[in-house]
């Protein structure tokens, strides 16, 4: 997998000492306007323009057409919701539905109790809002919030759908959604309130954009492998049916292929490959012919970025389209670039590469989301990675400069010369814990936040500063190198790692200098974990380190090397509130690639030790704790 941007700051950071985080030694903290907010991972956070509150992990957006309403559809955990930013007088305010939190024994086959992403206003008086896990969207009343309508995926052979972005073409009454979970687009007609059809787009379906002339589609897909489930594999019994270790490696002949192997109980069954990872539905955009709405077809698979291969080990990740000023634009999230594509011809025409100056061999950009400024003629980019805006001129396509943004931006618009950005981490997160007690609800999902950023568009003389303020917000500005030999005693660099443990419940009842740090907080101290106690003792310890994760998802993915982009993002918040599930159904792939929602299992004690069992050719195991040992030797004479 590619190094990622901030982790390999770390790195440089023992090699040459050019490039530091900018908070120093300062901890996280978390303030309520943005401003002099601290990340976990030592980034600084001043974004731009007004900040308004939203719920927390606004991947959806939407402006309606009078420009007086801006919703963000908000994910979870247990607080999704929809935001609404108004304008009463010469103010803005934010107002917010939040979705009643399901019941268990809630028998009403039309409760609503999730949002994931598609948000589209087919007027002032309505808007229609996918609510992901019950594979539906809703209209509604954006004023008072009452149902409309409720159109639903789950018909015509259907099942397990998951709505997701949507698009509305609101001169024929014609909506299209992501149904990610079924790998297709479902339509409907808005006036009928009836299904039209639907049409299979490729592996992950993520984003979707209308072209203006409403004649075609354009669907990113974010996935790679279509996964199958192990023949003969029951989940009742997984233990017995399925297989105790993963059949193959990735890259291998097994992993494309196939492979026999033998569950626990000694029977040899075919493992089906996960085939080639480069095929047109893989991180591509799929063109759709829209003249007939009850009969789309399928022009082109385009892929965009760069395919896998020895030196790409991950897809491009196509996490955003737009169709504007004659092209149609593609960010490739993992690739840190951007495909410009020919609307006549289907082809690409150029790949702009994002970079940082001095930086340029790194990725971590993650752009997402875009929009047009048509007054300046400026494309501008939601670059999550680095919690900006990227700015580029649509005549020569290079990028004039950045504006800052709240953390993980994933959607900008315009509406004149305003913008307007949602922000999926808002303003940040802040200790959960005193030194005597963790706070109220201390789980640090449960306390994220989300936000949206309000701003008129910033002049050609303005840009400068702001760039700058990305720059040092980020600290991609090199310092004098203060680069000194490693000591020849340390040989091994060795990573444990505790899964979901704070450095206070391990180590707060470990006295330094006379005094525990959080000797309260330490559940897990010295009478749990003598053996890391003795290490300390043995050798040392030092605390302060911190990464820009909040859970296991995104945590594993730091601990590899890899950036949690968009999908990561924006599965990891509504699986673990419940609202995006794994499941067996071999007629819903997508589903096979969702992550379970481990949170509400571990509360509900969902699962029983003992029953665990490898099911799908795609299902990938977990670990409690791991261990990583690096000889620093090898790997800086690798490096250099």
């Amino acid at each position: 997998m590619r190094k990622l941007l901030f982790l390999a700051l770390t790195i440089l950071a023992i090699q040459a000492a050019e490039y530091r985080t900018p908070a120093g030694v300062r901890p996280a903290r978390r303030t309520e306007e943005g401003a002099g907010s601290v990340l976990p991972g030592g980034r600084l956070l001043s974004p731009f323009g007004a900040q308004y509150t939203t719920g927390p992990g606004p991947f959806g957006l939407a402006i309606s057409p009078a420009g007086s309403r801006i919703v963000t559809a908000d994910g979870g955990p247990d607080r999704f919701s929809l935001s609404f930013l108004e304008k009463a007088g010469d103010t803005w305010k934010v107002r917010q539905r939040q979705m009643q939190r399901k019941k268990p024994d809630s028998d009403d086959p039309d409760e609503w109790h999730s949002t994931f992403m598609g948000l589209a206003f087919g007027d002032e008086n309505t808007l229609y809002a996918a609510e992901g896990e019950s594979g539906q969207v809703r209209a509604l009343d954006p004023a008072t919030g009452r149902t409309l309508h409720v159109f639903k995926l789950n018909e015509r052979g259907y099942k397990d759908s998951y709505s997701g972005d949507l698009a509305l073409d609101a001169a024929r009454g014609i909506l299209y959604v992501v149904d990610q979970a079924n790998f297709r687009v479902a339509i409907f007609d808005v006036h009928t309130r009836k299904g039209l059809g639907s049409v299979a787009v490729g592996r992950l379906p993520f984003a979707v954009a209308l072209s203006p002339d409403k004649q075609r589609l354009y669907v990113t897909n974010v996935g790679m492998f279509a996964y199958k489930l192990i023949p003969g594999a029951d989940a009742k019994r997984a233990r017995e049916t399925g297989l105790e270790f993963p059949p193959f490696g990735f890259p291998s002949q097994e992993s494309r292929n196939g492979v026999n192997r033998k569950n626990a109980t000694g029977e040899t069954v075919a493992v089906p490959g996960v085939g080639d990872p480069n095929v047109p539905e893989s991180n591509s955009l799929c063109v759709v012919d829209l003249t007939d709405a009850s009969q789309p077809k399928v022009v082109k698979f385009i892929r965009t970025g760069l395919p896998f291969g020895r030196e790409i080990h991950g897809g491009s990740s196509p996490a955003g389209v737009l169709a504007a000023a004659g092209k149609v634009f593609v960010t490739n999230s993992t690739n840190d670039t951007i495909s410009v594509i020919n609307p006549q011809r289907l082809t690409v025409e150029k790949e702009v590469k994002l970079r940082i100056s001095g930086l340029e061999q790194l990725r971590g950009i993650l752009p997402i989301g875009m929009g047009v400024h048509t007054g300046t003629n400026r494309l501008l980019v939601a670059e999550a990675g680095i919690n900006a805006i990227g700015v580029m001129d649509l005549a020569t396509m290079t990028v004039q400069g950045h504006i800052p943004a709240g953390w993980f931006p994933t959607r900008v618009l315009t509406d004149g010369d305003a913008v307007y950005v949602t922000n999926a981490k808002g303003h940040g997160t802040g200790p959960n814990a005193t030194p005597d007690a963790p706070l109220p609800n201390s789980f640090q999902l449960e306390r994220r936040k989300g936000s949206l950023s309000r701003y008129p568009i910033p002049s050609s003389d303005a840009l400068a500063a702001l760039t700058r303020t990305v720059m040092e917000n980020n600290g991609f500005v090199p310092e004098p190198a203060k680069t000194s030999d490693i000591p020849r005693q340390i040989r091994h660099v060795v990573i444990i790692v505790k899964e979901n443990r704070t450095f206070d419940e391990m180590f707060g009842d470990v006295v330094v200098e006379g005094k525990a740090s959080a000797p309260k907080l330490a559940r897990y101290g010295r009478a749990v974990t003598p053996n890391h106690h003795a290490m300390t003792e043995r050798w040392a310890m030092s605390d302060n380190f911190y990464a820009d994760s909040e859970v296991s998802v995104d945590g594993h993915h730091w601990l590899v090397g890899s950036y949690p982009n968009e999908w990561t993002e924006s599965t990891l918040m509504a699986a673990y509130g419940g609202a995006k599930s794994f499941r067996l159904n071999p007629e819903a792939p997508g589903r096979l690639e969702f992550r379970s929602p481990i949170r509400r299992c571990i509360r509900k004690t969902c699962s029983k030790p003992g029953r665990s069992g490898i099911i799908s050719s795609g299902t990938r195991s977990r670990s409690v704790t791991s261990v990583r040992v690096l000889n620093l030797r090898a790997w800086t004479k690798a490096r250099a």
